[in-house]
């Protein structure tokens, strides 16, 4: 079953790959591409080229969110129900964030197109603010048992 899928889009296999990149200036490219009319990715692939970037990659998430800062106009007038997708990528980002700065961002977007998010961007913040707070209180405890346990 799974192979069936595979077989029907090989194009999203290559997809998933191209979002592993460490290099932000390829990701950059790659996300301009997977946006451009015309391009060898479909356009129904492109909003699966944006969710590559961070479900593939957790330490691209800062990436993946100044991207959608940064190319929000683009990617709504690109993408088929803007509005669904731009939910569902805030909604998918907003469980990775576990900084401040992050939610600082994500509260400026979700402000900015409030009209857009409506109360899933509150549902996205009060996700993100509780990884934040998780993250303070818990981060150091387990850093503090790595570093004793691996001797680091």
């Amino acid at each position: 079953m799974v192979l069936d899928l595979y077989a029907k889009s090989p194009s999203l296999t290559v997809i998933n790959y191209l979002g592993l990149s460490e290099d932000e200036e390829i990701l950059t490219n790659y996300m301009s591409l997977a946006t451009t009319e015309n391009s060898t990715i479909l356009k129904e692939h492109a909003s699966d080229a944006f969710a590559s970037v961070y479900n593939n990659r957790a330490d691209k998430v800062n990436f993946a969110l100044d991207y959608l800062i940064d190319n929000f106009d683009k990617l709504y007038a690109f993408w088929d129900q803007p509005t669904d997708k731009m939910i569902g990528h805030i909604s998918a980002i907003s469980t990775l964030l576990t900084t401040r700065e992050q939610l600082a961002k994500l509260k400026a977007l979700v402000g900015k197109h409030s009209d857009v998010f409506g109360s899933d961007g509150q549902t996205a913040i009060a996700t993100t603010e509780s990884n934040v707070k998780w993250a303070e209180t818990y981060e150091p405890v387990f850093y503090k048992w790595f570093t004793n346990f691996y001797k680091l």
